[in-house]
């Protein structure tokens, strides 16, 4: 609506709305006055009335008299009011009843209350009023009272005819008035339109004409002034509103970019693996906003060691190059005056063209920071901009948030890498003696198995183990026996040979990998080996020197065995054998032991046929605790074989014998089509955790097979996660990588179990679509005792943050590692303390921590 329109309704409305109350504010008044007149008039009627009567009663007037008089007073007269009297009722029994019109509410009143009544109705006006007896009124009526009512006299006047005339004169005397203020209004509008009608349009021109950020610039902020002061304050304001848009506006590409931009701040596993390439895009995806030839990031990962690197749009000449490195080294210098020399790494966005015309001049550098306590690493990214463009403000504030997001990725890139080789570390090695762990020492023995195969190569083992460490334990306390296991532990490392591999096989057990070796030679460096412990000792909280004797059982291949599972059964039975035939001493298997062995695993393996055949694989369910939502989500299910006595038979008792019998897949989908079963039967809406070995998921019939269990019972996808484990050693990853690949497309999610036990877990993260990472148990269990785990698992946590992936801790065993695990950051917990496993699905959880 325009402004004159706006001027002309509103006056018409003005002067309709004053028309309206003029016209019932002075009806009202007028009815007011109208009708007090009216009574007051009705009031002298009546006292006359009265007093006329009272004195044809002294003359002594006959009745007949009297009706005629009556007579000739009531009814209508020339004023239209109609006068009526009425008898009481002890007049009509002295003197009898006359015809009399029918008595009304007022006449009743006044009789009853003996006082006037005056009443307002729809069209007229009524008053009634009583005739009171006095002493002179008993001579003739000898019957009544003093005080009594002997009649009323009762006066109506009729008042529409009168009021409508007033109205109508008064309706047609206001009209032509009401026209006085719409002429002036509509006056008034032409005049302030033509006024200020120009600035209005010219700024709406201005506006109409502003469509980037650019045109800002062109809106005119010191035109003429408007007539009116307050459009001039309006004016005003709309300049100020004006000059801080242009302060802090952005136009539609500068934000599209801000909005690519945070995507680039999206850390994925991809990113992880090449975000140097990440990086490239990021540079070629700037330049379409500004001219920004390289980007430079320099970060410290270990005390005076750097790691610079340029990232240029084309690649510069030679001298460009050399030229800008000696510009990049002095801006780092003002930021780290104590930086020494390091290698420069060169990297080119774009293959085609190059940089041949660049000058130190050219360019402005901006540069930000970043320190980090945990992980101990910081740095600093640097951006060149050329200087033909200057930087405005609101460029400015881009610049800041591409420093920003190149900061975010490369140092958040850099610190995961540093929490993965710290993982890595641990992950390989035993954190109380530095030696390498019984997981990592495992896969080793399964690669060497192989190799020695293939090139028909010796290598042997020695399992030692130290006799009466629990005496130790119990008489000095823990604390003394891990220190006395640390210097047993570098007195081991002294004394092995080169390239052979030394590591701790479980609590007071060590082992020894030696390639090419026969059984001769490590029969020879086992009792060396014992000969060097028993010369440790350490001295003693009561200041007695402590030593122990040790006990080792030697065992080669391909002589005594001719699988890892062989090796392992036959060295574990050395190793007991020589405890029970009087401990320190080392033991070669004999002809007796070598079949004693092989005849225990035949047993075994014709238990495990046995219990496959007769249908004696039994699930077992552990809870899976969500600590944010406090409820059970979910459940891994765990194998358990029923024995003919009775008895329950725990996976890792038979699971490396099922997979060198080629069963173990078979047991899987027994076991995986019992637990559908159940699920259909109870309708468990919660998540499945299956564990396969990603040597598994190459097996077309097993894959077939869960694709068949999983239409035939109904069971969601999506509820299903596959924990991938390291049974096996994985030859080809990238098939494994795409049957991974072609589940997830299906629904199916996976989790990464005992994460942190090997190296094969950081592979794993890498190429796989991970949903879960389940931290191994054992630094889940040491994290209350030991700084090391602690720190491998919070390192795991920060990790899995960054990659979007959900925390189960494994083995949550008492309440201070409930609350610790929580503390840390997993999201779900695992364990004994939050329930055993059970043939039955948990529904609920109780935690008192």
């Amino acid at each position: 609506m325009t402004l004159r329109k706006f001027l002309i309704i509103g006056a018409a409305l003005l002067s309709l709305f004053l028309m309206i109350a003029l016209f019932f504010s002075i009806q009202y008044v007028a009815v007011e006055v109208y009708a007090k007149s009216t009574f007051a008039n009705s009031r002298q009627t009546a006292d006359r009335t009265s007093r006329t009567l009272l004195q044809i009663m002294r003359r002594g007037w006959s009745k007949e008299e009297m009706d005629l008089f009556s007579r000739q007073i009531t009814g209508e007269n020339a004023a239209h009011e109609v006068v009526s009297i009425f008898r009481g009722e002890t007049v009509n029994a002295r003197y009898g009843a006359i015809d009399q019109p029918p008595i009304t509410m007022p006449v009743l009143q006044a009789f009853r209350d003996g006082g006037k009544v005056e009443v307002r109705g729809d069209g007229f006006l009524q008053s009634s009023y009583p005739i009171i007896a006095a002493d002179e009124c008993l001579g003739c009526h000898d019957n009544a009272r003093v005080g009594e009512v002997l009649g009323v006299i009762d006066i109506r006047k009729d008042t529409r005819a009168e009021i409508n005339s007033f109205r109508s004169k008064m309706f047609y005397t206001i009209i032509p008035i009401a026209f006085f203020p719409l002429l002036g209004s509509i006056f008034l509008g032409i005049l302030l339109h033509r006024k200020i009608g120009h600035s209005i349009r010219r700024f709406h021109n201005d506006v109409h004409d502003l469509n980037t950020f650019s045109d800002l610039a062109k809106v005119k902020t010191n035109e003429a002034p408007f007539p009116l002061e307050d459009f001039n304050l309006l004016k005003q304001e709309t300049n100020l509103l004006i000059d801080k848009i242009k302060k802090v506006a952005i136009d539609r590409e500068t934000m599209e970019f801000e909005i690519r931009l945070l995507e680039k701040l999206l850390i994925t596993s991809e990113v992880v693996r090449d975000w140097r390439e990440h990086i490239k895009s990021l540079l070629i995806e700037l330049n379409r906003i500004m001219d920004m030839p390289f980007i430079f990031s320099m970060f410290y990962v270990e005390e005076n060691v750097y790691e610079l690197e340029v990232f240029w749009l084309r690649a510069p000449s030679a001298s460009i190059r050399q030229h800008f490195e000696v510009v990049i080294d002095t801006c780092l210098r003002r930021e780290f005056p104590a930086l020494r020399s390091c290698a420069v790494e060169h990297h080119t966005a774009i293959s085609l063209g190059s940089l041949t015309d660049l000058y130190e001049d050219d360019i402005d550098i901006h540069t930000k920071k970043i320190f980090l306590d945990a992980p101990r690493i910081g740095g600093i990214v640097g951006v060149g901009l050329l200087t033909r463009e200057p930087v405005d403000q609101t460029k400015a504030l881009v610049v800041e948030s591409i420093l920003t997001t190149l900061l975010n990725v490369i140092g958040s890139v850099k610190a995961m890498n540093k929490y993965t080789q710290e993982v890595e570390y641990y992950a390989t090695r035993d954190p109380q003696t530095g030696l390498y762990n019984q997981r990592f020492f495992r896969d080793l023995f399964e690669q060497e198995v192989l190799r020695s195969q293939r090139s028909d190569r010796p290598f042997a083992i020695i399992l030692l183990d130290l006799d009466n460490f629990k005496t130790v334990n119990d008489t000095y306390g823990h604390s003394f026996g891990d220190r006395f296991l640390q210097c047993i532990a570098g007195r081991l490392k002294e004394a092995e040979r080169a390239g052979d591999i030394l590591a701790r096989f479980g609590g007071d057990e060590f082992a020894v990998f030696m390639p090419d070796t026969d059984e001769t030679q490590a029969y020879s460096i086992a009792c060396r080996l014992i000969g060097v412990i028993k010369d440790v000792w350490l001295e003693g909280p009561n200041g007695v020197n402590v030593s122990t004797s040790v006990s080792a059982g030697v065992v080669s291949c391909p002589a005594h065995g001719a699988t890892s599972t062989d090796l392992v059964l036959m060295v574990e039975k050395l190793l007991e054998k020589a405890k029970y035939s009087g401990k320190d001493r080392a033991l070669l298997p004999s002809e007796d032991d070598i079949i004693e062995i092989f005849r225990e695993k035949s047993e075994k393996s014709h238990f495990l046929k046995r219990a496959l055949d007769e249908n004696r694989i039994i699930p077992h369910f552990q809870p899976i605790y969500d600590f944010k939502r406090q409820k059970v989500v979910g459940h891994e299910v765990l194998m358990r074989i029923k024995a003919e006595d009775g008895h329950l038979i725990v996976a890792q008792d038979f699971i490396e014998i099922a997979e060198e019998m080629g069963i173990i897949n078979r047991m899987d989908l027994n076991l995986i089509e019992k637990v559908f079963e159940k699920v259909r039967m109870e309708r468990y809406q919660g998540m499945l955790f299956l564990n396969v070995s990603p040597k598994d998921l190459t097996h077309v019939e097993f894959m077939k097979s869960i694709d068949r269990l999983v239409a035939a019972y109904g069971i969601d996808c999506a509820n299903i996660v596959f924990e991938l484990t390291e049974r096996e050693a994985v030859r080809n990853l990238a098939m494994v990588e795409k049957f991974v690949l072609d589940l997830k497309i299906k629904g199916f999610r996976f989790a990464l179990d005992d994460f942190g036990s090997g190296f094969s877990s950081y592979f794993y993260i890498k190429k796989f679509p991970i949903d879960f990472i389940k931290i191994e148990g054992d630094f889940v269990r040491g994290m209350l005792s030991s700084e090391v785990d602690m720190a491998v698992v919070a390192s795991i946590c920060v990790l899995a943050k960054r990659i979007n992936v959900k925390i189960i801790a494994e083995s949550v065993e008492n309440a201070a590692l409930c609350r610790e695990v929580q503390k840390i950051g997993a999201d779900y917990g695992q364990g004994y303390f939050l329930k055993t496993p059970g043939l039955d699905f948990t529904q609920e959880i109780q935690l008192c921590v």
